[in-house]
């Protein structure tokens, strides 16, 4: 676990495979509307992904998400942003093999979200 090899068989899922399951659970009808608000509550309550989405979002955005961490310079986010008076977003940014880590790292996960906070200011 969170070994992040590369070429490992058992690392198995994807961004895009990350970023459709959160889609179904946050967004979608998988789980209750009890359920989703818990979930996205405790995402909201997470503290170790300040730096990363978060960061690169205004902030009257709505930001809940899920990090991860591993070896061989691998650090990740799932998330869901709520932009206002739009639909509400997924996106998963992933990086690895790095030879950076920390606030480094973060920092690239916030460039990702601002470089979408400019796609959808045109």
């Amino acid at each position: 676990m969170n070994s992040a090899t590369p070429g490992d068989p058992r690392d198995t899922t994807t961004p895009a495979a990350m970023a459709a399951s959160l889609d179904r659970l946050a967004l979608g009808p998988v789980l209750t509307p009890a359920s989703r608000a818990m979930l996205t509550g405790w995402m909201a309550a997470s503290r170790t992904g300040l730096g990363m989405l978060r960061a690169g979002v205004p902030r009257d955005w709505r930001v809940v998400d899920k990090t991860g961490r591993g070896q061989t310079g691998t650090s990740a986010v799932i998330g869901v942003l709520w932009p206002p008076a739009r639909a509400p977003m997924v996106i998963a940014s992933y990086l690895t093999e790095a030879k950076i880590e920390g606030a480094a790292a973060d920092g690239v996960h916030r460039d990702v979200a601002q470089a979408v906070v400019a796609a959808l200011r045109g």
